[in-house]
């Protein structure tokens, strides 16, 4: 599974039922393993994924405050770097 959007908020019906009969795990996970590191940078290095497509707005700092109550709303899409 992955994040929900802003229709979701966080909240995803789930079969309880099913997982319980079904001995299912849910496991979850936020972000990287920091052993992998080193490979992600290898790849970005290379070409092979573009981590550069995924930001989507470039976000001063004095406007972060704002960025930040939008994500609590579910209002914003991709990633917002913080610049200087």
């Amino acid at each position: 599974m992955g994040m929900t959007g802003r229709e979701e908020e966080g909240i995803l019906p789930i079969p309880a039922d099913m997982i319980v009969g079904m001995e299912i795990e849910i496991v979850g996970s936020m972000g990287m393993q920091a052993c992998c590191y080193s490979e992600m940078l290898r790849m970005a290095a290379s070409g092979g994924i573009k981590p550069g497509s995924l930001v989507k707005v470039e976000v001063p700092l004095e406007e972060t405050s704002g960025v930040l109550e939008r994500m609590t709303d579910f209002d914003t899409l991709g990633y917002s770097v913080i610049v200087n």
